[in-house]
């Protein structure tokens, strides 16, 4: 999930709900009502990552260079995904390869 947790600074009321100073608030950055709900990995609109067309092209540029030095990388284990509420992202990724 794509959320933020925050503590309010004062009193106020947000959509007909009264938040008292104190009080902790989610924010959800996720669209649930959006349909259909495709993949969005780079966001869209307004969201879009600027960053987008650079990580793309390393990814084109990189791994056909990766696989044509390793040609026998292979996944040994699953990957061990990072537990964050922003990124979706994976913290470990064994691998081998012959030397």
């Amino acid at each position: 999930m794509h959320y933020f947790r925050r503590t309010a600074t004062t009193d106020t009321t947000l959509g007909g709900e009264r938040i008292a100073e104190g009080e902790k608030v989610v924010v959800w950055l996720a669209d649930i009502t959006r349909g259909p709900n495709p993949h969005l990995a780079f966001g869209h609109g307004t969201h879009f990552c600027l960053g987008a067309h650079l990580a793309r092209l390393e990814l084109r540029v990189t791994l056909p260079l990766l696989f044509e030095r390793l040609p026998d990388l292979h996944l040994t284990g699953p990957p061990d995904l990072a537990r964050n509420n922003l990124l979706h992202t994976v913290k470990r990724l064994p691998v081998s390869w012959a030397a």
